[in-house]
Order: C-alpha cells, then structure tokens, then sequence
C-alpha cells in the first residue's frame, strides 16, 4: 500500500520513476523516522546491492530540490523529512529520537508575527528539545 502511495506521488510531481527512486522515498513514507542519506543507503542494501552511496545522495538532494523532502535544519548529519505538511519537531536531547507535533495555534502566532514585524510570513520551522520518556525511564532506573 505504502509503495503505491509513493509511486502516486513520485508520478504526481512528474519524477520520472526508477526502482531506487521508489525505495528511496517509499523509505521516507514508511518509516517517518526523519532518516539521514547514510541511513536510507543502510536500508537499500539488501534490495538494491549494487546501489551506491552516491545515487541514494542524488536522489536525495534531487527528492530535496522537487520538494518532496526537506532538510532538517540544526542537525549533523543531515536528516530529512517529507514535505507534506506543515508540522514540527520535539527532539531528545540524550538518545537524538526526533517526533512529529502539530501545534494548532501557530497560524495565530505567524498572524501575530506578521502584524508585528510587517512580514508576510511563508513558512516555519519550530524545533523544542528535551529528554524523552524512553530515555527518563532509563535514567530512573540506573
């Protein structure tokens, strides 16, 4: 299911579709686990062996200039996540776990932000770090 909905969109913004192509952005559907291009090759090895690091940066980088992903600012190395939807980021500050939110106030805020500074305001990225639960429970029970 999830292949087909990456081949819909792949289609959808006229990419022309090669098998890596596929895997590469069915890797960022399935998981929406804000993967870095080291990590995507990681998981390609086994079905695309003769795949390089290389191409899976291409497409990354060409996925990236398509708008299908972006980039995660702050964060070394990079990471990327999809494009769809406008939403933001907790980020754990001891494990590195990074978790989608959606704040349904921040069109309030861009208004505000806007008629304060005369902005148009076209886009944000709200980043909050902390300790996450995962990781305060491991720390409880040393």
């Amino acid at each position: 299911m999830v292949k087909q909905e990456a081949l819909k969109q792949l289609k959808r913004k006229g990419i022309r579709v090669t098998p890596q192509r596929l895997a590469i952005y069915h890797v960022f559907l399935a998981n929406r686990n804000h993967p870095t291009a080291a990590d995507i090759y990681q998981s390609l090895k086994a079905e695309f062996p003769a795949a390089s690091a290389a191409t899976v940066y291409n497409t990354v980088r060409y996925f990236k200039q398509e708008g299908l992903i972006k980039e995660m600012g702050f964060h070394e190395p990079a990471r990327f996540d999809l494009a769809e939807d406008e939403h933001d980021h907790v980020i754990c500050e001891s494990c590195g776990k990074i978790v989608d939110f959606y704040d349904p106030y921040i069109h309030q805020v861009k208004e505000f932000v806007s008629q304060m500074t005369g902005f148009k305001v076209t886009h944000h990225r709200l980043e909050l770090y902390g300790i996450c639960k995962d990781c305060l429970e491991r720390k409880k029970n040393k």
